[in-house]
């Protein structure tokens, strides 16, 4: 494994942009930072395209600036629309708060009227979070500086333990789904009106399961075989324009395909728990996004016991 650390002012200029994207494409480093690079909005998605494309890329470090009020104690208070300047430059570039815990106050001005703020801190992108689901930044006491030092540790990752189960929406959009549920609600059971009502809710989550897994699988899954099918059919079409039978079937694959389209849509609203940005676009990535940063957020790594003492070991967390 190989990495480089490089120093770079003034990567906003596009000739040092270039000799960049050059330099990486021939060194091919496993780990690669750029040190005061000095760049603007604009410059960070240039080099996004340019160099960093879909890699897994960290940015850290002393940012000047807070992204929500909250991050700030003492002093002025923050004007808005810096923060919207900050925010909207993370969120252009596709990055999020890598999750963080201990004295995320990073930075202090030492003065009998003290001002403590979130200067320091550390984003990453989606592909990042693919490659470590688990990581994790700890900020450690400042000691005797004004900035508290930031440590990054790549957790393994978890294994889950066996999942709740959950209401999908999408279920209500299937013909058969009232169905589903008459049939097990209708269960004979004996004894008094809570246990019955009990045992009821039971069969209609084990049969609600049981069709899950029968028919809607794993949705994007089920969502790439009707894509499959509905480019095979319509390739068939080309050869045989004018066949009705494959009219038909081409048109069966499309609402198919057409449905599962409205399934993944509304499976990932749902998990992700975001709001819709557009009725018209899907915006699959951005759920697809939100829901990988909502897992990590929700992952607990390591607890600190009353007495000081810190687990870290899946088993002792548990």
């Amino acid at each position: 494994m190989e990495s480089i650390f490089w120093n770079v002012r003034g990567s906003n200029v596009p000739n040092k942009q270039l000799e960049l994207s050059r330099f990486f494409r021939k060194h091919k480093p496993t780990f690669a930072s750029l040190v005061e690079t000095k760049l603007d909005a604009a410059g960070l998605s240039v080099l996004q395209r340019k160099l960093l494309k879909d890699s897994p890329w960290l940015v850290g470090g002393d940012f000047n600036e807070v992204r929500y009020s909250s991050e700030k104690s003492g002093g002025k208070p923050v004007h808005s629309r810096r923060l919207r300047k900050f925010n909207s430059c993370i969120d252009d570039s596709g990055l999020q708060d890598l999750k963080a815990f201990g004295h995320t106050l990073s930075w202090n001005n030492r003065q009998d009227k003290r001002i403590m703020c979130r200067l320091d801190r550390f984003l990453v992108h989606s592909s990042f979070i693919n490659l470590f689901q688990h990581s994790i930044v700890n900020y450690l006491a400042p000691g005797i500086s004004d900035h508290s030092p930031l440590k990054v540790s790549l957790e393994p990752l978890i294994p889950s333990s066996p999942k709740p189960f959950k209401y999908y929406e999408m279920w209500e959009s299937h013909p058969h789904f009232n169905a589903i549920v008459d049939t097990a609600w209708k269960t004979k059971v004996r004894g008094s009106p809570m246990f019955r009502l009990v045992k009821k809710l039971s069969a209609v989550k084990l049969a609600l399961k049981q069709w899950n897994r029968d028919f809607f699988g794993p949705i994007q899954q089920t969502l790439q075989r009707s894509t499959d099918k509905l480019s095979n059919f319509q390739a068939q079409l080309q050869q045989n324009p004018q066949d009705t039978i494959l009219q038909v079937v081409e048109m069966s694959a499309r609402l198919r395909y057409s449905s599962c389209l409205a399934q993944e849509k509304c499976f990932l609203r749902q998990k992700s728990r975001q709001l819709w940005l557009s009725s018209g676009d899907s915006n699959t990535k951005f759920f697809y996004d939100s829901i990988k940063a909502r897992s990590v957020r929700n992952t607990i790594s390591r607890l600190r016991s009353p007495n000081g003492v810190v687990f870290t070991q899946p088993k002792e967390i548990k």
